[in-house]
């Protein structure tokens, strides 16, 4: 009986030393795969998801209803301690219920984001968010899930929300090369984000992991016409040439969310995979919109350095931005040349660039959405949208050219274009946006009664929404101010105004400009 013991005491000895040699192999092994840890963790307390499932069992499932319990308690009574800590517990004990991270990203973002007082706190909450759709992405690629939760966090949170400024200029800030000491901090479930991941090398491009095109990207099925490389930011590399500038001045958020979008788009279009509760086509159709949008804010940066350069206070309002030089002549002379105006000037310049570059591709997205046969009956909806995406774009680049001939007469650029070549750039201008107001922001009625008596098309044609694209535009003003009076005449101009609010702006500008061109 004392020699079985014995055995059996030695036998659980040599086995307690394999499995101590055994876990160091397995440890070093694990140390030594383990590459992109910021990406792809998973880990808590050195469990991974499949390891803490393993452990709990059966106890998984009333521990996951403990802590929704314990954190929507949390939430009611704006208690936030440690909510983090449960919210990404769930995330690992649920790890293949989409609806869940779709849930926790928007809770994150949204909901919880909202109960901080200061914007630094709502900031990192919502950095939080993303940290938490990236470590998903890591565990399940290419998920059209997580992607779409991605882009809205990047496009309506931090893009779009009443507190934009703030955030797109942190996200901006952040993107750009970091010291080390910031880079190689320590990265756990008890670290709380307060910086977005430096995107940018020294010189303003996009970091070459970002952009690296993966071998394990899905197949493509047959049929498919997009590509998709299952690189982090492959809708971005288009930028990220010496003849588009890369991103000196920082990615925006808006940036951010069109590519996460686009990617989520492309893995519909390739792959097959539906969302969850959003549509087909509104998957498709969301990165021109955010498009739009990116190029409305690289427009909105150019024109606060254009006003900067003309010792003009900056007003708070977007708005109120577009009336302070649009009547300032081309060779106006600058209040100062130093080195700050210089800086402004070249990122005024890169903005008005960049803006009108997005603005086009903007217009080119809507129109391949709209000529899918999938989209079809839809394809009508997103006519504004070209129509108005191909005006910003002509109004950028105009904007651009003359901002150019103002530096130029100031000695801080070259190459300024004449004066016949500004004219005819807003002139272009003027002319889509009269298209874009006359062919989708006219009531029916209006148009049916006004177009024809404003003008008279041969052979017996009557003039309307749909023929209208067939008309010379120097017909519009004529068509235009027939339409305004008709307006007026039933007293119903407010109709019209509230119709072109996003763009009437940039229209007045336009006039403005030609104006001051031709006296």
């Amino acid at each position: 009986m004392n020699r079985g013991r014995k055995s059996l005491v030695i036998l659980l000895i040599i086995s307690i030393l394999a499995v101590w040699g055994m876990r160091v192999i397995v440890y070093a092994q694990r140390q030594t795969l383990e590459v992109e840890r910021r990406r792809a963790a998973t880990h808590l307390a050195g469990m991974d998801t499949f390891a803490l499932g393993l452990i709990l069992g059966g106890l998984r499932g009333p521990l996951v209803m403990f802590l929704w319990t314990s954190i929507e308690s949390q939430k009611i009574e704006k208690n936030l301690e440690n909510i983090d800590t449960k919210i990404e517990l769930v995330r690992m004990l649920q790890p293949q219920f989409m609806s869940v991270h779709i849930f926790q990203m928007w809770n994150k973002a949204y909901n919880l984001s909202v109960q901080v007082a200061s914007l630094a706190n709502k900031y990192s909450m919502i950095l939080s968010a993303i940290e938490y759709g990236l470590k998903v992405d890591a565990e399940q690629r290419d998920n059209i899930n997580i992607l779409v939760a991605l882009g809205e966090t990047y496009f309506q949170k931090l893009g779009s929300s009443a507190e934009k400024n703030y955030y797109i200029q942190r996200i901006r800030q952040d993107s750009l090369p970091q010291p080390a000491a910031r880079r190689d901090v320590r990265r756990d479930i008890t670290w709380q984000r307060t910086q977005h991941d430096t995107l940018l090398d020294e010189k303003g491009f996009l970091l070459p992991t970002l952009i690296a095109p993966r071998a394990d990207r899905p197949n493509p099925k047959p049929g498919s016409t997009m590509e998709y490389d299952g690189s982090d930011l492959q809708f971005l590399r288009q930028f990220n040439t010496p003849e588009q500038g890369g991103f000196p001045y920082g990615v925006s958020p808006l940036a951010l969310g069109y590519n996460y979008y686009k990617r989520a788009a492309a893995v519909q279009n390739t792959t097959g995979q539906r969302h969850l509760y959003t549509s087909d086509g509104v998957v498709d159709s969301r990165p021109g919109i955010v498009l739009r949008t990116w190029a409305e804010e690289e427009l909105e940066r150019a024109r606060r350095q254009e006003v900067t350069c003309y010792g003009k206070p900056l007003p708070e309002d977007r708005w109120a931005l577009e009336p302070l030089t649009a009547i300032v002549p081309p060779n106006t002379k600058m209040p100062a040349t130093d080195e700050k105006i210089r800086r402004a000037v070249a990122e005024a310049l890169f903005s008005y660039r960049r803006a009108s570059n997005v603005a086009a591709l903007a217009a080119r997205d809507f129109e391949q959405h709209a000529h899918n046969e999938a989209f079809a009956e839809n394809s009508y909806t997103y006519v504004y949208h070209i129509d108005t995406a191909k005006a910003l774009a002509a109004l950028a680049a105009a904007d651009g050219a003359y901002f150019n001939a103002m530096a130029a007469a100031n000695g801080l650029s070259t190459n300024p274009a004449s004066s016949a070549e500004l004219t005819a750039l807003y002139q272009k201008t003027l002319d889509l946006y009269y298209f874009a107001l006359l062919r989708n922001d006219v009531d029916d009625e209006t148009a049916a009664a006004v177009y024809p008596r404003a003008m008279q098309l041969p052979a017996g044609q009557v003039l309307n929404k749909a023929t209208l694209v067939g008309v010379d535009a120097k017909f519009y003003p004529a068509i235009y101010e027939a339409t305004v009076a008709e307006y007026r005449r039933k007293n119903r101009i407010r109709v019209l105004d509230e119709a072109t609010s996003e763009y009437s702006a940039y229209l007045e500008r336009a006039r403005q400009r030609l104006a001051t061109l031709k006296r």
